[in-house]
């Protein structure tokens, strides 16, 4: 028990060890021909500077390796110099995160390897990888590998050199892109692509092997869902020009994530080598001080369609940025706004393409530094209907309202009451006391407008014919009636 409870206590040490330490986060091998035999080979090893101070392998061991994984030379790099690298994302909209930090060690020794058939495979293993990583598990560590022709190929031959060192962080939610291109000394055509990085040496070595595993080598398993078609995820994944080397993507969460890039020589259509770099990236939040179109406020209203030629917009607007409305009107040069919140009079109904510019004064070039928004904006005539003239009706006798329908309108009566149907233009209304009735009429594209009728209720006549009269055959007499205003008898017979 005391055995168990030794070992348990060391592996919690050695956890606690690994997660305070500082971590291999990429590397890469390359080597320049110098003549004869010999070879310029450089090894750079990344590490994190932020949590721990464990320093650089001094001597790093670098091994040869021949086509059927003998090792046949191995030499221990010496450190030659360490250097803490600086953001290399250049914005005046973007604050540079405190919280990524990365150092950077070369090595350089020559190395003499005389032309053999299949060629080499320079090596140098350590571990671990940062335990933040969130695409590959931990422990894991890192293998980095340069390859050298064979004599059936080219025995005179330099890997190709990366031109620019790897970016610290990239940030979230915004385009990133990379120049990641390589020189080649030799001229030959190179062919980019992404690949997934080595393992290393095993989690319960401390120091690195000495010598370095021979090929071939074990690929890190990704977690999913990542993958080598989508290593940090996000709405545009990660990617790269296989003729450029031009790195594209677009994050969509904050994290650490490894990354591996592949360059291929070419010489004449022969396949020389390959050199490999795993990289890895921060995502962060980079806090720049401007709405993107996501998340821009929308100008009002938010359907885009105005029921009348003047129209009123607005947009949120960053401090230290200005705002550049352009209303698209194609009637004049000076449909132009600097304002938060302008106003604009269309000539007449029709589309327009209104755009919205968002950019900062200091330095308007800069891609993170602007934001533009550009919207087709639909202006309606007012719609107005007709109710019609107000009415008079008796009791029990139905009368008409409105006016012939306008193809495309829809429309709504209320109150409902007493009418045949309050969803058409020219309903009938059967009412029992005075009522207004309220049209709505709605186009097609949402533009509605209001009309009222009153209907009126006239009282019954109080009809008096007269007193009832005695004649005798002949004779002829007079009737009066009373209590109207127009009158008509029936029979007519006998009627003067």
């Amino acid at each position: 028990m005391k055995k168990l409870l030794f070992v348990l206590i060391l592996i919690v040490l050695w956890v606690v060890k690994q997660a305070s330490a500082t971590h291999i986060v990429g590397g890469e091998l390359v080597y320049r021909y110098l003549g004869g035999s010999q070879y310029s080979v450089t090894l750079i090893v990344y590490r994190d500077c932020l949590s721990g101070v464990s320093d650089f392998d001094n001597p790093a061991p670098v091994g040869a390796f021949n086509s059927a994984g003998t090792l046949v030379q191995n030499i221990g790099f010496v450190l030659d110099s360490v250097v803490t690298l600086q953001s290399t994302i250049n914005s005046s909209c973007v604050t540079a995160p405190t919280n990524v930090c990365t150092t950077a060690g070369y090595y350089t020794e020559i190395m003499t390897l005389p032309p053999i058939v299949g060629g080499y495979t320079l090596t140098y293993q350590r571990c671990c990888r940062n335990a933040v990583v969130q695409n590959i598990p931990f422990p894991v560590g890192a293998t980095y590998t340069a390859t050298i022709p064979g004599i059936e190929s080219n025995p005179t031959n330099s890997s190709p050199v990366w031109n620019q060192l790897p970016p610290l962080y990239v940030c979230v939610n915004l385009p990133f892109q990379f120049d990641h291109s390589a020189l080649d000394f030799d001229g030959d055509s190179l062919v980019y692509s992404l690949c997934t990085p080595y393992d290393g040496s095993s989690a319960t070595v401390t120091q690195p092997p000495n010598p370095a595993a021979a090929p071939p080598y074990t690929a890190i398993p990704w977690i999913a869902p990542y993958s080598l078609s989508d290593m940090i995820g996000g709405p545009v994944p990660f990617t790269i020009n296989s003729q450029n080397g031009q790195i594209n993507a677009v994050p969509g969460a904050q994290g650490t994530f490894l990354v591996g890039l592949c360059v291929k020589e070419y010489r004449n259509g022969v396949f020389l080598g390959e050199i490999r770099r795993g990289i890895q990236l921060s995502v962060v939040n980079c806090q720049v001080p401007i709405a993107m179109p996501d998340d821009l406020n929308e100008v009002s209203p938010n359907s885009f369609t105005n029921c009348t030629e003047y129209v009123e917009f607005s947009a949120s607007n960053s401090a230290g940025f200005n705002i550049l409305w352009d209303f698209g009107d194609p009637t004049t040069t000076s449909d132009q706004s600097t304002l938060q919140s302008p106003t604009w009079t269309y000539p007449g109904p029709g589309v327009y393409d209104l755009t919205l510019i968002v950019f900062n004064p200091t330095n308007p070039n800069d891609p993170l530094c602007t934001d533009t928004v550009v919207q087709q904006i639909t202006v309606q005539d007012t719609v107005i209907p007709d109710a019609g003239p107000d009415v008079a009706t008796c009791p029990g006798i139905s009368v008409q309202i409105g006016t012939p329908a306008v193809q495309g309108w829809t429309y709504q009566w209320t109150p409902a009451t007493g009418l045949s149907n309050p969803n058409i233009a020219q309903p009938t209304a059967s009412i029992t006391q005075q009522i207004t009735y309220t049209l709505t009429a709605t186009d097609a594209v949402g533009c509605s407008g209001i009309d009222a009728v009153t209907v009126s209720l006239l009282s019954n006549a109080a009809a008096n014919a007269g007193p009832d009269v005695q004649i005798c055959p002949g004779e002829a007499t007079h009737l009066q009636a009373t209590g109207g205003d127009t009158y008509s008898w029936l029979p007519i017979t006998g009627l003067s």
